[in-house]
């Protein structure tokens, strides 16, 4: 196992984020399908109701349906 001794500077210089394309992508799956997160169901359902006729079909094409996400 590894271990990192940190100290107060060193957590204070520490950055945590999240990739907008990254919760765009997994917001774009949980829309095609449902069952990847129960949690979502009140999000999406939101969601849904507001899209109305709007066309996603080409945006959804661009998300894969397998799991992995590029990342930099």
């Amino acid at each position: 196992m590894i271990s990192f001794e940190l100290g107060v500077e060193d957590l204070a210089d520490t950055r945590f984020a999240l990739s907008p394309l990254t919760e765009t992508v997994l917001s774009l799956r949980v829309l095609r399908d449902p069952g990847l997160s129960a949690a979502l169901l009140p999000w999406r359902r939101s969601v849904l109701g507001r899209l109305g006729t709007l066309d996603t079909d080409l945006l959804t094409a661009l998300v894969a349906e397998r799991f992995t996400v590029p990342t930099s």
